[in-house]
């Protein structure tokens, strides 16, 4: 989409209904997922499991960094390969007869 910098591989890249494509929504919403154990934040008042065993450190943002990549690299992935064209035989190259 023209104009909105950056909205490109949630649009294209095998969309579903609605134009969306959903792979990536998914990848979105488990980095956030993912993140909440390491959450220590200061309103609303809360610090997950994982950051009060390292005394309060908030390293939420990078475990939502690195999950989502992972994961979206994967699913980019797989969507490449579904999709691939399939290898021609061997012999049955273009132009021969």
């Amino acid at each position: 989409m023209t104009g909105h910098p950056g909205s490109g591989p949630v649009f294209t890249m095998t969309p579903g209904p609605a134009g969306v494509n959903w792979r990536t929504v998914a990848v979105f919403l488990l980095g956030i997922a993912a993140e909440i154990p390491f959450m220590n934040a200061s309103y609303p008042k809360f610090e997950g499991p994982a950051a009060s065993a390292m005394s309060g450190a908030d390293i939420s943002w990078l475990v939502g960094f690195v999950v989502a990549a992972a994961l979206y690299y994967l699913a980019v992935r797989t969507a490449r390969s579904a999709t691939a064209p399939e290898p021609a035989a061997a012999g049955s190259l273009p132009g021969s007869a």
